[in-house]
């Protein structure tokens, strides 16, 4: 058993459901956009997942990819998000595991909520240069190199 399908089933059990989650992670996320401002409680707060197993379900997320399991892992990063939406990282596997499985518009809105997340990171600009680039979209794809390179440390 996965760290994920443990995970689902200690909070399924806990809320007296078999899967307490959404069937289709990527409907759940087609237009979410987490608000720092509004910022409440997380689903991982909720459902008393420990900082500790939040880092094993991240594992075995990033190992997937690793592994070039890419539409595993995106689901592996889409849980994540759905217990925490406002781990930059977590959105940043699933733009890679998307961009990687050449849904360019889908990992756009995923690199889109890490600058909203961590504005500083020039990372995701860089990946939707390229994403930019394969859907033909030449003038986003110089706007985002350029945004990326002001925020390169010098």
């Amino acid at each position: 058993m996965s760290k994920i399908e443990e995970v689902i089933a200690r909070v399924g059990k806990m809320r007296g459901e078999d899967n307490p989650f959404p069937d289709d992670l990527d409907a759940y996320l087609e237009d979410f956009i987490p608000n720092k401002l509004l910022k409440s409680e997380t689903l991982k707060l909720a459902f008393d997942i420990p900082d500790d197993e939040m880092e094993e379900l991240y594992a075995e997320a990033y190992t997937l990819y690793a592994d070039d399991e890419f539409k595993a892992a995106s689901n592996g990063f889409r849980f994540l998000i759905i217990l925490d939406p406002y781990q930059p990282r977590f959105w940043m596997g699933l733009g890679a595991c998307l961009q990687l499985l050449q849904r360019f518009e889908k990992a756009l809105q995923a690199y889109a909520v890490v600058t909203l997340l961590d504005h500083t990171n020039p990372a995701p600009h860089l990946y939707a240069h390229d994403c930019y680039k394969a859907i033909g979209n030449e003038k986003e794809a110089l706007i985002a190199i350029e945004l990326a390179k002001e925020l390169q440390p010098c």
